[in-house]
């Protein structure tokens, strides 16, 4: 029982304790203004590029889910369902999902 109890304690301590865990969540980015419904950025699915970065943004019509792939550069953005646009008041998600990403990501803080 004792070496179980070793065993168990150990394999515990090496699943909360890995260097390399990342976090996966996925951030509200607000409502898109044309349906009302709610964007939530992918945090796993950003990927920095020289001039901006790639990520996917779901949103829950009907209870399914949806998924949009995003390139953002300098002041705008194209998506999977053929939209480019700058980023503005006007895009709410995109605005929010853009600010998320340059204060927790870009430069130096890339993962």
């Amino acid at each position: 029982m004792k070496k179980f109890f070793i065993a168990t304690f150990v394999m515990a301590a090496l699943m909360f304790f890995r260097a390399d865990f990342v976090e996966a969540y996925n951030y509200d980015c607000g409502a898109y203004p044309a349906t009302g419904l709610h964007g939530y950025l992918m945090t796993e699915t950003i990927r920095m590029h020289d001039f901006g970065f790639y990520c996917t943004i779901v949103c829950y019509p009907d209870g399914n889910p949806y998924y949009i792939k995003y390139n953002f550069w300098g002041d705008g953005f194209s998506n999977s369902d053929g939209y480019e646009a700058k980023i503005s008041y006007r895009t709410p998600v995109e605005q929010n999902a853009y600010d998320y990403v340059m204060a927790n990501y870009w430069r130096g803080n890339a993962g």
